[in-house]
């Protein structure tokens, strides 16, 4: 997944100038979850519609999606209010890993790094099962 935004994000007016499909769009103020109101405006779109369980493919999907529109996440870096601009990694780690870590290859890094984006990793547990709920 791939968020961009900040407080004082023209969000709308840098969607209408650029060829972008988010997936969400919301704006500072808007409402949110359990009665909270939006800090700040944004919007996500899918950059991979890899499985958590497969990083690689996520990786190699990211690689080639910001060699495909390195245009336009450029001008993202340097649009006014674009405070926050990173790829999310979700990542599920198998049950019973001690200390789970996340490796990003160099050429995902370098790519990244080259416009000014960043890289974050959300981790995930897997659900238990119900027998493993249960014991059985």
């Amino acid at each position: 997944m791939f968020t961009a935004g900040g407080d004082a994000f023209a969000v709308d007016e840098f969607l209408l100038a650029h060829t972008v499909a988010p997936k969400d769009v919301w704006h500072r103020g808007e409402p949110r979850r359990y009665g909270k109101l939006r800090t700040w405006s944004g919007f996500t779109l899918v950059a991979s519609e890899a499985e958590f369980t497969d990083l690689d493919r996520q990786v190699q999907d990211v690689i080639g999606f910001i060699q495909k529109h390195a245009a336009w996440l450029e001008a993202l870096v340097a649009y006014p209010g674009a405070e926050f601009t990173s790829f999310d990694f979700g990542v599920e780690i198998l049950s019973g890993t001690p200390i789970p870590s996340v490796y990003f290859p160099p050429d995902l890094v370098k790519a990244a790094g080259h416009i000014g984006l960043g890289l974050q990793a959300s981790i995930y547990w897997p659900l238990s099962t119900s027998n493993e709920a249960t014991g059985a």
